[in-house]
């Protein structure tokens, strides 16, 4: 039994490599003709390209992963099946179950694999493709708005605030300078290193900064430590409007959840990204739970079939997880069951298909 479990797993990491390394390179030459035009216009050079796709690619393993382990386990099974060989392990009282519950086993580690990677590795790199994307593909305007970086906000009809970066993780605004205008022209200027949020007192506190004053084109200089400041925004308004939940990790958007909930506001968009990074995960598993009877299910079936009808498995996951996930974000459905619900059903598909499969 443990050269059987060894001949399936090593089959199936086989075929594993090999279908990840050509949908790797299906989807870069993909990416690299869609942005092309980009490329060309922008004049970026060649080391940015290399460095954008470098941050890129884990990304593309994520999207690669599960549709390389279904099509790993029929071809691995397939062959297998082709050959009757399949027939004669269940003739010498193998069980179906007995054959595959090592590929099972290799699933769920990769599930949790993917979830590790997912949420650490591809968020890390794609914050930093994205600074890429602002530098190159974005313009000015759209660089103030969505971006951790040089945000710029009204905060009284002559008051102006901008921040030169912004840590959601800390609550910490760095390089900020508040601009006061009268006649479309600046009378009063504060620029402070940090500007840190109180959690206890709601209020913004600025440690050290310095004020520059002018009157009549004279200008003086104060500088001050220790103020504290009464905006009309705060952490979670900054983290709201300039992050999104898929660039943030498990962990982040965990505790950003939780800050909402404590704060009594109610965004189900971001409860339902921190469960779809979890259900997402499972992906793998069903992927080959669903792999096993598709790949037994005749003895000289067409290999070809059985991957057409997985790609077909693969695009009904994905379009009923985007659907659920859109009925929670729509407040339809509770956050929880809008992705999982979706899991769960494709998880009895498999095992029914997979029971009916034993004989």
């Amino acid at each position: 039994m443990k050269y059987l479990d060894k001949y399936i797993i090593s089959n199936f990491l086989t075929k594993f490599s090999m279908t990840m390394s050509g949908l790797l390179v299906i989807i870069i030459l993909i990416d690299i003709i869609d942005h092309l035009n980009k490329f060309i216009n922008v004049k970026i050079s060649q080391s940015e390209i290399i460095n954008y796709y470098f941050y890129s690619l884990p990304w593309f393993i994520s999207i690669a992963i599960p549709i390389s382990c279904l099509i790993a386990t029929i071809l691995s099974l397939g062959i297998l099946q082709k050959k009757n060989e399949i027939t004669a392990m269940k003739s010498s009282g193998i069980s179906m179950f007995g054959i595959s519950r090592t590929l099972l086993i290799t699933g769920i580690l990769i599930s949790f694999f993917s979830f590790y990677f997912d949420n650490y590795l591809v968020t890390n790199a794609l914050n930093i493709r994205k600074e890429i994307e602002k530098k190159y593909f974005l313009n000015n305007k759209s660089k103030t708005i969505k971006s951790t970086k040089n945000i710029y906000r009204q905060i009284s009809k002559d008051k102006f605030l901008t921040i030169h970066r912004f840590s959601h993780k800390t609550n910490e605004a760095l390089k900020i300078s508040i601009q006061i205008q009268y006649d479309n022209k600046i009378i009063s200027r504060l620029d402070a290193p940090v500007m840190k949020w109180n959690e206890n007192a709601n209020t913004w506190e600025i440690p050290r900064y310095t004020t520059r004053n002018w009157n009549n084109d004279i200008e003086t200089n104060i500088i001050s430590k220790d103020t504290i400041l009464k905006l009309n925004f705060t952490p979670l308004d900054l983290t709201r409007e300039l992050m999104k939940p898929e660039e943030m990790n498990y962990s982040d958007l965990s505790n950003f959840v939780k800050k909402l909930k404590e704060n009594g506001l109610n965004e189900p968009r971001w409860e339902v990204n921190l469960h779809f990074k979890t259900a997402f995960a499972a992906t793998s598993f069903l992927m080959v739970l669903i792999g096993i009877p598709l790949a037994v299910r005749r003895p000289h079936s067409n290999l070809a079939l059985g991957i057409g009808i997985s790609l077909f498995f693969i695009f009904l996951y994905y379009a009923s997880l985007k659907f659920g996930q859109s009925l929670g974000i729509a407040g339809q459905m509770t956050p929880f069951w809008s992705v999982w619900i979706i899991n769960i059903l494709f998880f009895f598909v498999g095992a029914s298909l997979l029971y009916r499969s034993r004989t």
